[in-house]
């Protein structure tokens, strides 16, 4: 696929790109961080638990956050809300290649997808214009099958010490997925800012995962808050910063 020449251009194209009209399913825009509204079809019609895939690296499959999500809201929509992983330490977008069928056969309502953290090592990722590329497909491959479904690509955490040293331009691979997020259409909830403002090294032992109770105080309210506003409620945390 070839992509846009400002997806691979410098940071001013991609600043470039932020000021531009965001698309109606942008949840949390880095701007200013509101929720847009009518995002998802409502979401207690019928029994069928709504179910969501969180896709991606360690930050996903080794962290609560999903499991605290799913209860949440069940709670704040009175009806069964399932969060299902299809992630895998130090994955990147390339095993995300292979893996989407994983997600298509699972038929989610929401797919959660986050990949750049790995993309942006310099020993094992990929380059920013093959990321790009491949965070493309995989939109577009999740959009082909599963077209009533919301898409939400996700920036993460930061990382320190050796984990930062080996992903020198991660910042950069952040904000090439909103530009991404832009380009296909798909929302996009924007969190590396939060932990940016948020100094939680302290909560990074090896330097590079969270530990539960950092990742509870940055995400647990945001994604609740962009479920809940973009269906119309208004929800208080069950599980997560209010423990």
């Amino acid at each position: 696929m070839t992509i846009p020449h400002a997806l691979l251009g410098s940071t001013a194209l991609l600043v470039l790109g932020l000021l531009a009209v965001w698309s109606a399913v942008v949840i949390m825009p880095r701007s200013d961080n509101t929720v847009q509204d009518e995002l998802m079809a409502p979401w207690t019609n019928g029994t069928t638990p709504r179910r969501i895939v969180a896709f991606g690296t360690s930050l996903t499959d080794g962290n609560d956050w999903p499991d605290r999500l799913a209860e949440n809201l069940t709670v704040c929509f009175a009806h069964p809300v399932e969060v299902l992983r299809v992630a895998k330490p130090g994955a990147g977008s390339t095993w995300g290649l292979e893996a989407v069928f994983q997600v298509i056969a699972l038929s989610p309502d929401v797919v959660l997808m986050e990949f750049a953290i790995n993309d942006a090592d310099l020993r094992d990722g990929v380059g920013l214009s093959q990321s790009a590329e491949q965070h493309i497909e995989i939109a577009s491959d999740l959009q082909a099958a599963l077209p009533d479904a919301q898409i939400v690509l996700m920036t993460t955490s930061p990382a320190f010490g050796l984990r930062r040293w080996a992903r020198p331009r991660l910042p950069e691979y952040y904000d090439q997925v909103i530009v991404v997020a832009q380009t296909t259409g798909v929302a996009v909830m924007d969190f590396y800012p939060r932990w940016r403002e948020n100094d939680l090294r302290e909560a990074f032992a090896d330097g590079l995962h969270p530990n539960d109770s950092a990742t509870s105080q940055i995400m647990d309210s945001v994604l609740l808050d962009g479920f809940a506003r973009a269906t119309g409620r208004e929800c208080g945390l069950v599980l997560g910063e209010s423990d």
